[in-house]
């Protein structure tokens, strides 16, 4: 009987040792080659209040993977977008906001076309101008691309936003001093923006 006991309470600690023998062979293997890294992800973010303000300044950033290819890619595809803002309606007597409408839509094409007929079509201004012809304005809203994008062996998603730069994926040295001259233009096409905006 004392052996049966003494059995069990042995019993316990075997499973115990055996859980460390297990945990300690596991941190030699990480030790040795390293914690495993399939995905990466970094942020550049535009510091503010230098975000992007015309669709066309945006457009003409995204477009420079296309048309100039500075990062090499074999190849590049939008797989998902997403723009969205309100247009603002205000009485032109009082300068009140009357009405606020959304416009969502996930193409570049689209969205221009529709904010620029809600900001112009007097139809609308002349429903929410309290008997005037409202003035509009655009109120700020969210624009995000995500490309998949291949250079040599390295898969990654850029993700495009109207303050940020987020990549996400396995990025060799090479891929990432190419995003990293790349990223520069973002800066450099606000200023340019600004320029035209404010002359």
């Amino acid at each position: 009987m004392k052996e049966k006991t003494d059995q069990k309470n042995r019993a316990p600690w075997i499973v115990i040792g055996i859980l460390l023998l297990i945990l300690v062979s596991l941190i030699g293997y990480v030790l040795v080659t390293g914690v495993p890294d399939d995905t990466k992800t970094s942020t550049y973010e535009i510091p503010h209040p230098d975000v992007i303000l015309q669709m066309t300044t945006y457009e003409d950033i995204l477009d420079s993977l296309y048309k100039e290819n500075p990062l090499g890619l074999s190849s590049v595809k939008i797989t998902d977008s997403l723009y969205t803002t309100e247009i603002g309606y205000f009485d032109p007597v009082t300068c009140k906001q009357t009405e606020t409408l959304p416009v969502e839509t996930d193409n570049i094409t689209d969205y221009i076309q529709t904010v620029d007929h809600m900001l112009t079509d007097e139809e609308l201004r002349r429903t929410y101008g309290n008997g005037g012809l409202a003035e509009t304005t655009t109120i700020f809203g969210t624009w995000i691309t995500n490309l998949t994008c291949t250079k040599d062996s390295d898969q990654f998603v850029i993700s495009l936003q109207r303050d940020k730069l987020v990549l996400s994926g396995e990025l060799s040295a090479s891929t990432l001093r190419a995003i990293n001259t790349w990223k520069k233009i973002i800066p450099e096409r606000i200023a340019l923006e600004r320029e035209d905006f404010y002359r």
